[in-house]
């Protein structure tokens, strides 16, 4: 990510990088970001500032939700229709995951909950079934899960293969509606998730926002919170530059500032 984002800046002299899509990726360029003055607008749902990293200043911009705003409405809708308290978190070994389940663990002590156990994999497994048993045989209500990608797919698929989805709901953190289409008709159920925005919302700015996206590359194209926030990124860009009057780095730093 490092290496790109000084490609970019230095040999191609963009006036901004939007992305990436994990925080280790994040971290890894906001150094350069910072030290070559040029803003970097990161538009994947993250783990708020912290002492893990996180951050902020005038080349760092964020569109997308931080635990407070997706994570704790989650676990208090949870807790208020019924789904249980006691929790097991299981996620990929890195920062975003580590800091929301830190976060999540001050949540659920808030209302009266328990973490019985927390667990990380490193990535790229094939092969889930001895943790999706200790899940099942801990006795949690709600599996709080932070494996996006490839790998949490493959783990709902054998969860559900194993029957775990019918004895636990699954609190999905990172959850894209891109990932339905992979579980396969009528599969994935009994999953719960926090985000800013769904196509399937009737609101006249959406089904405006996702006619469109769909009118350029094509109708059964899935339209997720990350295409939406990705959006607005860019949009953002675009407003700073026309409120600066010009086409410049820092013109791009002034004019998204309090935008």
């Amino acid at each position: 990510a490092a290496e790109r984002a000084r490609e970019l800046i230095q040999r191609d002299e963009v006036t901004a990088l939007v992305g990436p899509i994990t925080s280790s990726g994040r971290n890894a360029m906001v150094p350069l970001a910072e030290g070559l003055r040029t803003p970097l607008l990161y538009a994947t749902n993250y783990e708020g500032a912290n002492d893990q990293g996180g951050g902020c200043g005038r080349y760092l911009f964020f569109f997308n939700t931080v635990p407070n705003q997706d994570t704790a409405p989650l676990i208090s809708w949870m807790a208020a229709n019924g789904y249980g308290n006691s929790y097991y978190m299981f996620g990929q070994n890195y920062v975003w995951p580590w800091s929301m389940f830190r976060a999540a663990r001050t949540m659920i002590r808030s209302i009266g909950g328990n973490v019985i156990a927390e667990e990380y994999t490193p990535g790229g497994e094939r092969e889930f079934t001895p943790v999706i048993r200790k899940i099942a045989d801990s006795g949690a209500d709600i599996l709080l899960f932070a494996l996006p990608g490839a790998d949490g797919i493959t783990f709902i698929r054998q969860a559900e293969e194993f029957g775990l989805l019918a004895q636990v709901r699954v609190a999905f953190l990172g959850f894209s509606e891109t990932y339905l289409g992979a579980f396969g008709k009528g599969k994935g159920e009994n999953m719960v998730t926090g985000v800013p925005f769904v196509a399937s919302d009737p609101a006249p700015g959406v089904v405006d926002f996702i006619a469109r996206v769909r009118a350029v590359h094509g109708p059964d194209t899935g339209v997720s919170h990350y295409v939406f926030a990705h959006y607005n990124a860019l949009m953002a860009l675009k407003a700073g530059l026309e409120r600066s009057g010009e086409i410049s780095r820092e013109a791009a730093a002034d004019g998204m500032a309090g935008l």
